[in-house]
């Protein structure tokens, strides 16, 4: 009786150690689990943080260099990681790189969440720049405020103020192609203000240094350097 009794207490004992080894197998299983899904995305394909650009409170700019061209599932893992890693910017900006890509020349890709994701290529076989011959100069009853260029995705867009009579007007150059629309005009504490004559949701601020500022409802989206012609 007493063999028996020593018996089923080693059992117990055997028992009791096997679940305190799974238990101990489904933490460690835990926790590599874990690990795994927190894994550095940037050193997975190789990437690298060129810059970073907090344009506001709740807007933030990324330029990354990529050592290949990406395909759209692996930029979308790309950008998910570093949103993850931004989640209190609201609006994240993430521009992508070849090597031999010079920041400001248009973008091989860009995976913006304004506020949610969208992911485009840019043209990478060639930059195509707007064309000369629709930048208007100041001439025949206009006089050009300014002109400013933006490069930060394949095509360049140039924006052209200018004064007619007594009217402001924004051109907006894409290729060969371009737009136009009114603007309201205001000068407070030195400070050049123009917004669409229809609403405020976006506008446009020349700073001090003769660049131009693009804002919406949030604050600053970016500034274009200024362009003589």
């Amino acid at each position: 009786m007493l063999h028996m009794k020593r018996k089923k207490v080693s059992h117990l004992h055997v028992c009791s150690r096997l679940v305190y080894l799974c238990i101990g197998l489904a933490l460690l299983g835990t926790e590599i689990v874990g690990c795994t899904q927190d894994i550095d995305v940037l050193n997975k394909y190789g990437c690298s943080i060129i810059n970073v650009d907090e344009v506001y409170n709740q807007r933030k700019s990324i330029n990354v260099r990529i050592p290949r061209k990406l395909n759209k599932q692996e930029l979308t893992e790309i950008a998910k990681y570093l949103k993850k890693k931004n989640a209190r910017y609201s609006y994240l900006f993430i521009l992508y790189y070849l090597p031999e890509m010079q920041v400001g020349n248009g973008a091989f890709a860009t995976s913006h969440f304004n506020p949610n994701l969208n992911v485009n290529f840019g043209a990478t076989s060639e930059f195509i720049e707007s064309s000369p011959l629709l930048i208007l100069t100041s001439q025949n009853g206009i006089k050009v405020i300014g002109t400013w260029y933006d490069n930060t995705l394949g095509t360049q867009t140039v924006y052209q103020i200018y004064q007619k009579s007594n009217n402001y007007i924004l051109r907006k150059i894409i290729g060969n192609r371009f737009t136009e629309d009114k603007m309201r005009y205001t000068n407070k504490n030195g400070s050049k203000k123009f917004a669409y004559d229809s609403d405020d949701i976006e506008y446009f601020i020349i700073d001090s240094n003769g660049n131009l500022g693009i804002y919406d409802e949030l604050g600053f989206i970016m500034s274009c350097p200024q362009k003589n012609y």
